[in-house]
C-alpha cells in the first residue's frame, strides 16, 4: 500500500485534479489548454500551478519565451499514485459490498422456496448478478429474462414470481414481487 504524504489532505481537488491531468498529458500543456480540460478560469489555473509549483508537487521549466511546461515532482508523482490507490481501493470495496448484498438477496430468495429469479435490465449490474449466480448459485437459482410483454411462468405454481430490477427507476403496475437491486445497492 503507497504511503500517503502529509500534505495530501491539504490539497484541494481542484490540485488534484490539475495534478491528474498534467500526469496524463504528453506533450507539453499550457495553461489555456489545462483551463479548457478543467473548465477553470485561466487567472484560477495560474494560481492552481504558482500553488502546487511552491508546495512541491510541480516543477515548472520554460521551453521558449511564451511556453511553459510543467513536469510533476516524485512528490507530485506520490500523490497521484496515493489517489489513484485511494480510487481502485474504493472501488474494489463497492463491487464487494454490492456483490455480498446481491448474495444476500439471492440466498434469502432461495430460502423462500424460489428457485426461478427473473431479471429487468441489463449491464454491469447485470453482468455481477449473472457472475453472483454463477459462481456461488451454479444450478440452484436460474435467471430468466423479463420484459414487460412476456408471461411469467415458474415451475412452481405456488410461489409469486419474483423479477430482481436491475435499472434505477422501479418497475410499477406489476402484479408480482419485484427487488429493485439498484436501489438497495444505492444505499450501501
Amino acid at each position: 500500500m503507497p504511503k500517503q504524504s502529509n500534505t495530501s489532505c491539504q490539497l484541494s481537488q481542484h490540485e488534484i485534479n490539475c495534478l491528474n491531468h498534467i500526469s496524463s498529458y504528453t506533450g507539453s500543456l499550457s495553461q489555456r489548454e489545462l483551463s479548457r480540460k478543467m473548465g477553470l478560469s485561466l487567472g484560477f489555473i495560474n494560481t492552481l500551478l504558482k500553488r502546487l509549483m511552491n508546495t512541491g508537487y510541480i516543477k515548472i521549466t520554460q521551453l521558449n519565451k511564451k511556453r511553459l511546461d510543467y513536469i510533476l515532482t516524485p512528490k507530485g508523482l506520490s500523490e497521484v499514485a496515493f489517489k489513484s490507490y485511494q480510487y481502485i481501493t474504493k472501488t474494489i470495496n463497492n463491487y464487494n459490498q454490492i456483490q455480498c448484498k446481491m448474495r444476500e438477496t439471492l440466498q434469502e430468495v432461495l430460502n423462500r422456496g424460489y428457485s426461478d429469479l427473473f431479471y429487468y435490465g441489463d449491464g454491469d449490474l447485470f453482468n455481477l448478478l449473472s457472475n453472483t449466480i454463477r459462481k456461488d448459485f451454479h444450478d440452484i437459482i436460474h435467471l430468466k429474462q423479463f420484459t414487460k410483454e412476456n408471461d411469467i411462468d415458474t415451475d412452481n405454481k405456488s410461489l409469486q414470481p419474483i423479477v430482481i430490477n436491475l435499472t434505477s427507476q422501479p418497475l410499477i403496475d406489476v402484479n408480482f414481487q419485484v427487488i429493485n437491486l439498484h436501489q438497495e445497492i444505492k444505499l450501501l
